[in-house]
């Protein structure tokens, strides 16, 4: 019994074998698989590409990806290029608003307006006070100028005496030295005159008129007119001054032709006085014993330095009013 089981068993399995063989080769000469529902689908086998196939594939599918990135997320250039543009939109828009409240700022308001007005009415009078002013401290220069004047020479003969000295001991450069300075001294003592002074007031005078500086070419003037009491002029000293206003109201008036036609005629009335004479012979000495310590005569020098010294010590007294 057991064996004819066994034999059965054996038999229906290779039956089945035998019919699972069959339907393989039916599945495989037909291209798909039987119909049977409880067979597994299984899909055909695609044929492998050639290998300029998958080269196409590939490129293919590199273009689409590169396209949808493409559009998916912006360029480098772009990034860069939208913040820039923003930023320079707000600095345009920044700087033209500074630069309205910047000139709204400048712009006086009424209130300021009207203290400057009212200022400059005020310094009106003080204006007119400070060329009042200007012409007095110009006449008291010329004053000065005369006493400094006198002290220079007594300079000149305190050189003049260590200078004979120096040449008596024949410490010549030593010498030539004090002469030298005795020299500048003398010229200073010159431009102290008040007549060289009353010549220099008045080409200043010229120079302000034709710059048309009318404060200071008015004060140039009065000066001059001032020192006409203490020269010696060609007229009296009355129409020394009458040419002096007139030239003045010329010049307030803006005729500089007509105010230098009158200042020339001031300037000619001017006589150079003695002290003028006697500081020019002074330095002329001076000169003089330069020459002869060239020639390394000394005789000569010492008597050139001894008139010297006499001329200025009678330009000294006439200096300080002592007769």
């Amino acid at each position: 019994m057991r064996r004819a089981l066994w034999i059965a068993a054996l038999t229906t399995a290779l039956v089945a074998a035998l019919l699972a063989t069959v339907g393989c080769e039916e599945w495989y000469k037909a291209g798909k698989p039987p119909e049977d529902a409880t067979t597994v689908s299984i899909p055909p086998r695609l044929p492998a590409p050639t290998g300029m196939e998958s080269a196409a594939v590939e490129s293919e599918i590199t273009a689409e990806s590169a396209a949808v990135e493409g559009e998916s997320a912006p360029t480098e250039s772009e990034v860069e290029s939208e913040p820039a543009a923003e930023s320079d939109a707000t600095t345009e828009s920044d700087v033209a608003a500074e630069s309205d409240v910047a000139a709204e700022s400048e712009l006086p308001t009424e209130s300021e307006e009207t203290e400057v007005a009212q200022a400059d009415e005020d310094d009106e009078p003080a204006a007119e006070e400070e060329r009042a002013e200007g012409g007095i401290a110009l006449t008291q220069v010329v004053a000065m100028n005369v006493k400094q004047a006198a002290v220079d020479c007594r300079v000149v003969r305190s050189h003049i005496e260590a200078a004979q000295v120096l040449l008596a001991n024949r410490e010549d450069a030593e010498a030539r030295v004090l002469i030298q300075q005795a020299i500048r001294s003398a010229a200073f003592v010159r431009a102290g005159l008040p007549s060289v002074q009353a010549e220099q007031c008045i080409e200043r005078a010229l120079q302000e008129a034709e710059r048309g500086q009318v404060s200071a070419a008015t004060d140039a003037i009065e000066a001059a007119v001032d020192t006409a009491a203490e020269i010696t002029l060609r007229g009296t000293v009355a129409e020394f001054r009458r040419r002096g206003a007139q030239a003045i109201e010329q010049v307030r008036d803006g005729d500089p032709a007509r105010a230098r036609e009158l200042l020339g005629r001031m300037q000619n009335m001017i006589v150079p006085s003695e002290s003028e004479y006697t500081a020019s012979r002074i330095s002329d000495h001076l000169m003089g014993a330069l020459s002869a310590l060239d020639r390394d005569a000394v005789r000569p020098a010492v008597a050139e330095l001894t008139d010297a010294d006499e001329k200025a010590f009678s330009l000294t007294r006439i200096l300080e009013g002592v007769n």
